[in-house]
C-alpha cells in the first residue's frame, strides 16, 4: 500500500472512530439549537477556557447574557502540552469573539481514551467535535498543495484532522483559529483575514471583522454584540 493510500484509510477509520464516539442527536447539526440562559449555565469570563482574553488587540463587549448555543470540543490525548495549548488559545479568542451567542466547551475527556471512560452526552450541546492529531500529510490539493486540516461534518458534530508533517513549522494556533470557523459553518473568503484561502501567517492569525460580519450575517447574530481584533484589512496591506 502506498503512503497517499495509507494516509486516506487512516482518515477514513478516524472518520468512523469520531462518529462513533460522537453522541447521537435529533437535531440537525447544521441548526442553531440552544441552551438555557447563561445567567442559568456557567459564570461569563470566569470560566478559563471562555475568558482568556487575546493578547492581539480585540474589542471587549458586555457578555451577552441570553440563550447560548454550545458547541462540545474533545481534544486528541496526542496532542503534546505546547500544542493542546495552542488549541486552547484559538479556543478562548472564538470564545471571546462569539461573546456568549455561541460558545466551544472543551470535553474533560480526551479524544482517544477507553470507551469506558467516555463522558455522557452533553444533553445541552448542539454536537461535538473532535480536534484530531494524524501523522503524514494532508490530502494533496493540487496547485495549492497538501491540506494543512480538514475539517468535516459527520452526524452529531464533526472532525478536525491537523496534519503533523503539513503543519511543519506553520502556527498551528492559527490553524485551529481558521479550521474553527469552518466549524462553525464559514467558508473560504478573500475578503476576509481569517477565512483566506491560503494560510497568511501571522496575518492570519487574527478573528477579523470582515470574518464576524460573515459569521454574523451566516448565524443571524447581532454585529453590534460580538467581538473582532481591530487589524487593518487585507485589502488595505501589501
Amino acid at each position: 500500500m502506498t503512503k497517499r493510500l495509507m494516509l486516506v484509510a487512516a482518515s477514513i477509520s478516524l472518520f468512523s472512530a469520531v462518529a462513533a464516539a460522537t453522541p447521537s442527536t435529533d437535531a440537525d447539526p447544521d441548526s442553531n439549537s440552544q441552551t438555557p440562559s447563561r445567567q442559568e449555565s456557567e459564570t461569563d469570563k470566569d470560566d478559563p477556557v471562555f475568558a482568556a482574553l487575546p493578547s492581539r488587540p480585540y474589542t471587549n463587549r458586555p457578555v451577552y447574557k441570553g440563550r447560548t448555543e454550545v458547541m462540545t470540543i474533545r481534544i486528541d490525548h496526542q496532542f503534546d502540552a505546547a500544542e493542546q495549548s495552542k488549541v486552547l488559545k484559538a479556543i478562548a479568542e472564538w470564545n471571546h469573539v462569539l461573546n456568549g451567542h455561541i460558545r466551544f466547551d472543551v470535553s474533560a475527556v480526551a479524544f482517544g481514551v477507553g470507551a469506558s471512560q467516555s463522558a455522557p452526552p452533553a444533553s445541552a450541546s448542539s454536537g461535538t467535535w473532535v480536534i484530531a492529531h494524524a501523522a503524514g500529510r494532508g490530502p494533496d490539493r493540487g496547485n495549492a498543495g497538501d491540506a494543512l486540516a480538514v475539517t468535516q461534518r459527520t452526524p452529531g458534530g464533526g472532525l478536525m484532522i491537523l496534519y503533523d508533517d503539513a503543519i511543519g513549522s506553520a502556527d498551528l494556533g492559527n490553524i485551529v483559529l481558521h479550521e474553527l470557523g469552518h466549524v462553525l459553518g464559514l467558508g473560504h473568503d478573500r475578503v476576509t483575514r481569517l477565512m483566506s484561502t491560503n494560510y497568511l501567517s501571522d496575518r492570519q492569525g487574527c478573528v477579523d471583522e470582515e470574518t464576524v460580519k460573515a459569521l454574523a450575517a451566516l448565524r443571524k447574530l447581532p454585529i453590534d454584540q460580538l467581538n473582532w481584533c481591530s487589524l487593518p484589512p487585507v485589502s488595505s496591506e501589501k
